[in-house]
């Protein structure tokens, strides 16, 4: 149904908005009497659609002006659609883009991992003359989940990242790990082997860590929410060697620190908000030491390489240039909370001594 018009006439000055009827005329009378100019504006409100035209007539007479701006007023009436067909059609705003995750801030987590490697060593007698034995280290050792040993770790890491407008991501983060349970041999991550000196006959030696971090650079690019990085810096090492005499039965352990290099590379995504996961790869390197073993009159040079595969977890901390809410995911939808467990328990057994018939 077309809407009602209602024609009003008032001084230009006086030209006000729209009234509250679904359809409004607003016509004003300007100029000399000699030249008399009536203005009209025509409102149309039908079926949803508002139709505004405004129009100036040129009349010597005021009755005529007012005549010709009703007659335009039930045109628009008569014919609402006609007139807003005429006109463009609504624009509908694209929603918002979607904010790519911010990586600036603060983080502190943990990693779980596989460790490999290896240790080339060189035993020279103390006395000269004496030829030197040479060997390879195999620093795997096979998982036994009996006595929960073998080449697996866990650590605890943080770091601080910076995004830059490019969304290239500079950072630094430092980490600290422990190898599992020792095995029946005493080592975690590590190798032992035999061999036979000329001078002492049969021996055992071995070397396995006892924990190991890292300090490390990492610079990295960030395409939407996901975040690719290399990383490299300092690492190091603390580690136990053990020289054995197996005829005598004299064994000479040994501790030593080792520091090198560590170079590697990974990729991280957030999973909820605040919680961000990532795998990566590292290859740590240490140059050769020499440990003197005086009960056995031996001096043991070794060197050391290690390559670590990781899976972590980090809780990355609010950071003022960032939105609270979230930290868009693929994987998980937006929550208010997010729980992580772990868990481990030891028991230790006994019985007490009795006689046997």
């Amino acid at each position: 149904m077309p809407g009602k018009a209602e024609t009003e006439h008032r001084p230009a000055s006086q030209e006000t908005g729209l009234n509250s009827q679904p359809s409004g005329v607003r016509c004003a009378r300007s100029g000399r009497s000699i030249a008399a100019v009536t203005k009209c504006r025509l409102v149309s409100r039908t079926k949803g659609t508002v139709v505004v035209a405004s129009i100036e007539i040129p009349d010597l007479k005021p009755t005529a002006g007012l005549a010709a701006c009703a007659g335009a007023a039930a045109l628009l009436l008569a014919a609402p659609d006609a007139f807003a067909a005429d006109l463009p059609a609504a624009v509908a705003k694209a929603p918002p883009p979607a904010q790519a995750y911010d990586w600036t801030g603060f983080y502190l987590g943990g990693h779980a991992g596989l460790a490999l490697g290896n240790s080339n060593w060189t035993a020279r007698a103390t006395t000269p003359g004496t030829p030197a034995v040479a060997g390879s280290l195999d620093m795997y050792r096979p998982p036994d989940g009996f006595y929960e040993s073998g080449s697996w770790l866990l650590g605890v890491q943080g770091g601080y990242d910076r995004m830059l407008r490019n969304r290239l991501v500079l950072g630094v983060e430092a980490d600290v790990t422990f190898p599992t349970f020792p095995d029946l041999s005493g080592l975690s991550t590590g190798g032992i082997t035999r061999f036979t000196l000329p001078t002492l006959g049969a021996a055992t030696f071995s070397e396995t860590m006892l924990t190991s971090g890292t300090v490390r650079a990492r610079i990295g690019y960030a395409p939407g929410h996901w975040l690719f990085y290399a990383t490299g810096g300092l690492g190091w090492t603390y580690d136990s060697q053990d020289l054995t005499r197996l005829g005598p039965g004299v064994d000479e352990p040994r501790r030593l620190w080792r520091f090198g290099w560590v170079a590697g590379g990974g990729v991280e995504v957030p999973i909820a908000p605040s919680w961000t996961v990532k795998g990566e790869f590292l290859w740590m390197g240490f140059p050769t030491q020499t440990v003197n073993y005086p009960l056995s009159g031996q001096r043991i040079s070794s060197d050391l390489s290690l390559q670590q595969f990781r899976l972590g977890l980090n809780y990355r901390f609010d950071d003022p240039a960032r939105p609270a809410q979230d930290a868009p995911s693929r994987f998980v939808p937006a929550v208010d909370s997010f729980a992580v467990h772990g868990q481990a328990t030891f028991v230790d057994q006994a019985y007490l001594s009795f006689r046997s018939p």
